[in-house]
């Protein structure tokens, strides 16, 4: 079984589970969880971009193993659609409103806030 940070109880987890917002981090929280020993998972990994104009952000979860490196990720709930069109990635959530997203971009921000961080280190 995987290290999780935080180590959420599963009677946590039930409660999460019922606020909309979370339900699907919960689902990938619980899948992640049952991993080999050797991976160490963050959840919900807080950061301030300093590019620019400072901005509060987070990574949903950050996959940490030895052997292959690390792995950032993005959880999206609701009904998740493409359009290959226009490039564009939407979800709907559960009362129907339509939210213009960047599932990538947003991991990929995350991964290069954290290779900042650790090279700094």
């Amino acid at each position: 079984m995987a290290r999780m940070y935080p180590d959420l109880s599963e009677s946590t987890l039930a409660r999460m589970a019922g606020e909309r917002k979370t339900r699907a981090e919960i689902l990938v929280y619980r899948a992640l969880r049952d991993l080999p020993d050797r991976f160490l998972v963050r959840y919900r990994v807080p950061w301030v971009s300093d590019s620019g104009v400072p901005a509060d952000s987070e990574a949903d979860f950050v996959v940490f193993d030895p052997r292959h490196g690390i792995l950032v990720i993005e959880v999206k709930g609701g009904r998740i659609a493409y359009d290959a069109s226009e490039d564009l990635w939407t979800s709907t959530d559960g009362d129907g409103v339509v939210h213009v997203i960047d599932p990538f971009r947003q991991a990929t921000a995350s991964k290069y806030e954290l290779f900042r961080h650790l090279c700094a280190r």
